[in-house]
């Protein structure tokens, strides 16, 4: 008997390359030092996002350092990303749950005051509307110094959609943000423009410092050099500074009530099997059977104190 072979699983599916690989690699640390000439003199920026949180994980860093600018800021969100975690929760709680983090996440970037777009196309399904998207982001994307868009081979359907009809749609310098790449792509992969790729300086002593990943200028461009011998590797991803270390993040106060007012387990605790194994392994290290009294600090719902109370 033959089997069937497997199928090859989606590069998205798949395993992906974790961090600490992206952090070590000497050559990411060259691109503050080219920084990005579009910057020079920018006041107002776009930022069009396929799904909430996009522009967060894509461009964070540099959206911080815009609004410690005092730039006017503008998201477009094209979907509410309603079916990005299916079977876990209404298309309806889903939308109000990630509109409600985009929100939180903005504050915590400093740029509380951007005006939100919500198009609220449909999620999964922009590929088929890219015209019509287009025609939609024209006068959102208009009169603005910078868009920043999806890259548009970063093998997700709607971010590339998007990021296609963002450069349709923009008549000024548009920079594309990658979001899957980080996950599918390797150090000097030959499918990415390294040689198009660029990096914000961080905020003027005094201001909210933060950095954001690379960018890519217009898709394209050839591979860039390889990595010198002898650099240091430097990791400094926001809120991960290079010397290590933790750096103090203050929230909005109106951050887990936004939480919490989208969905009653903003974080899955009660239903995620990564949080079930976490509570029998912590319950595991108990040195006794039975305790008197339990306290739990930042216990969200109460999960992992339930756990244990039939041995209390």
């Amino acid at each position: 008997m033959v089997s069937e072979p497997a199928r090859r699983l989606h590069p998205i599916d798949a395993p992906g390359t974790g961090e600490r690989t992206w952090a070590v690699w000497p050559w990411l640390s060259t691109l503050p030092g080219r920084g990005l000439a579009g910057l020079v003199g920018v006041t107002s920026a776009v930022a069009v996002a396929a799904h909430p949180d996009d522009e967060v994980l894509g461009a964070g860093g540099l959206i911080s350092v815009l609004a410690a600018s005092r730039a006017r800021l503008r998201l477009v969100a094209v979907t509410d990303g309603e079916r990005s975690h299916q079977g876990h929760a209404s298309p309806a709680a889903l939308a109000r749950r990630r509109t409600a983090e985009t929100a939180a996440a903005l504050r915590a970037l400093g740029a509380g005051a951007a005006e939100v777009v919500r198009l609220r196309l449909p999620d999964s399904g922009l590929a088929t509307r890219e015209d019509e998207l287009t025609a939609a982001l024209a006068p959102l994307v208009a009169g603005f110094d910078l868009c920043l868009a999806p890259w548009e081979h970063d093998l997700h359907p709607d971010h590339e959609a998007a990021g296609r009809a963002a450069r349709r749609a923009a008549s000024g310098p548009v920079y594309c943000y990658p979001v899957w790449m980080w996950h599918w792509a390797f150090p000097a992969d030959p499918r990415v423009p390294w040689g198009g790729a660029a990096r914000p300086a961080p905020a003027p002593r005094g201001q909210q410092e933060a950095r954001g990943d690379p960018l890519l200028r217009q898709p394209g461009a050839r591979p860039g050099p390889r990595p010198r011998p002898g650099a240091v590797p430097r990791h400094d991803r926001p809120f991960h500074p290079a010397g290590g270390g933790a750096v103090p993040v203050t929230l909005d106060p109106g951050y887990f009530r936004d939480q919490y007012a989208a969905c009653a387990d903003p974080w899955g605790l009660a239903e995620r099997w990564y949080e079930a194994r976490k509570y029998a392994v912590t319950t595991a290290l108990l040195p006794r059977q039975r305790y008197g009294t339990a306290f739990e600090p930042g216990c969200s719902i109460g999960v992992l104190t339930a756990v244990p109370r039939r041995s209390f």
